[in-house]
């Protein structure tokens, strides 16, 4: 029997604190690259020092790289990003980060640099295993060596548990127009069969709160492969979460759409 109220809580919280992760670990195999493509040192150097601080769970350290003034799209302050950045770290010990330095460009004393970051991790819980990945897509904003700002331009997460999890397609677009209409189409490509199969899916306006109080997704009872639903978005980034959960697994995805 599949106890959907436990599991869906816990993915949904899983979910919400993954997302928050600082996005500037760049990993000592990328150094070469970047400078290769002639990025400044400095920037190279900076970076480092905030993957040291971040693989070492090293909140004080950090906190000397972010401005007090710093603030995001997604309302989070300097005191909302480090304390949920801690309950991420709580959660999950074996984070790893492979990020990209895409560009980067001066603008009023200020550097501005765009970011590719693949984050993965695991986590043992009540005897399952959780698993994440995620490809965020950030412009970071830099002054007096520290970061003042962040936009995160995309984001897509995906978050399994159990033996078979159920795969996933998910389909949307990146970004929209305030009151563009699209189709979110969430397409389970396993055969459902007499199988008993929940799914869910949910739209939600990005704002700070949802970063530590995730709501929860109404699930039905599937009798077809999948949700299809055309939705109408209003202003403000939005996220568009799906879930399935069967006895032997369950699949979550979870995509910005970014509202231009």
């Amino acid at each position: 029997m599949i106890k959907k109220n436990q599991k869906i809580n816990k993915i949904l919280n899983f979910s919400l604190l993954f997302i928050v992760a600082f996005y500037f670990s760049l990993q000592k195999q990328n150094l070469a690259t970047a400078q290769n493509n002639n990025i400044n040192s400095e920037v190279i150097e900076l970076i480092s020092r905030i993957d040291r601080a971040s693989s070492n769970k090293d909140l004080e350290t950090l906190n000397q790289y972010i401005s007090p003034q710093f603030s995001s799209e997604d309302g989070l302050d300097n005191q909302t990003f480090l304390s949920t950045l801690e309950s991420l770290w709580n959660s999950y010990t074996n984070l790893t980060y492979t990020t990209n330095i895409n560009s980067t460009e001066e603008n009023q004393g200020q550097l501005i640099i765009n970011t590719t970051t693949i984050i993965e991790g695991s986590k043992q819980e009540n005897g399952e295993t959780v698993n994440l990945l995620s490809e965020i897509t950030a412009r970071q904003t830099i002054e007096n060596q520290q970061l003042v700002g962040q936009e995160i331009l995309t984001e897509k997460t995906r978050i399994t548990t159990g033996a078979n999890p159920p795969d996933i397609t998910f389909r949307l677009p990146e970004s929209a127009r305030a009151g563009q209409v699209f189709d979110l189409d969430a397409i389970v490509e396993d055969p459902i069969g007499n199988g008993l199969i929940l799914g869910g899916i949910k739209e939600e306006r990005v704002n700070a709160s949802l970063f530590t109080n995730p709501q929860p997704i109404e699930l039905d009872a599937l009798s077809a492969g999948g949700i299809f639903k055309r939705v109408t978005i209003s202003e403000g980034d939005h996220w568009y979460s799906a879930i399935f959960i069967r006895d032997d697994g369950t699949t979550m995805i979870t995509q910005r759409v970014r509202v231009e």
